[in-house]
C-alpha cells in the first residue's frame, strides 16, 4: 500500500543487518528487542484502505515469540 500511496518509489524499503556474535541469552535478547519496539509507534501500525484513502491504526503493544532453536 505504501508504494501505491508514495511518489518516491522505494521510500519505504528499508534494510538493515545486524550480526551478533558469541552466546546469546535468548530471554534477554526478546526482552530488548520488544523494549526497542515500544520506544517507536510507528512499527505497531497496520494500515487499512478505506473508500477515499488510506488509515493507520496502532497495533498494539508488541510481544515475544515463542523461541525455536534450531
Amino acid at each position: 500500500m505504501a508504494e501505491r500511496l508514495s511518489t518516491l518509489p522505494g521510500a519505504w524499503s528499508v534494510a538493515h543487518y545486524v550480526e551478533l556474535r558469541g552466546a546469546l541469552d535468548p530471554t534477554l535478547l526478546g526482552k530488548a528487542i520488544v523494549a526497542g519496539l515500544q520506544q517507536a509507534d510507528t512499527l505497531s501500525l497496520r494500515f487499512e484502505e478505506e473508500e477515499g484513502g488510506s488509515l493507520a491504526v496502532g497495533g498494539g503493544r508488541p510481544h515475544l515469540c515463542r523461541t525455536v532453536d534450531h
